[in-house]
């Protein structure tokens, strides 16, 4: 990512190292396009395929229990990114 792009996640004080996500993961089925990735660090990357994991396992129901543990903007695109795909209950995962 060119410098200066920031995690659409977390406020961040100092630099961090910023990856590509792509809202739509491309391993269920997403395109590879600039209107399909958003820019994160590694912990609000890891935090939306998990609960885009979640969201696969429970069919879209996350326990509120474990969701209360994600915030609201790694909820939103990781359902963004499950609502994208066809709200699907098994598979893909990948970026």
């Amino acid at each position: 990512m060119p410098m200066g792009e920031e995690c659409v996640v977390h406020r961040h004080r100092e630099w961090v190292p910023i990856e590509v996500h792509h809202i739509w993961p491309v391993g269920l089925g997403g395109p590879n396009i600039a209107s399909n990735k958003i820019s994160v660090c590694c912990n609000a990357h890891y935090s939306i395929h998990e609960f885009l994991r979640q969201l696969i396992l429970h069919d879209g129901e996350v326990p509120a229990e474990l969701a209360k543990h994600f915030g609201a903007k790694v909820k939103r695109y990781a359902t963004q990114g499950w609502t994208e795909a066809g709200k699907p209950i098994h598979g893909g995962g990948g970026e």
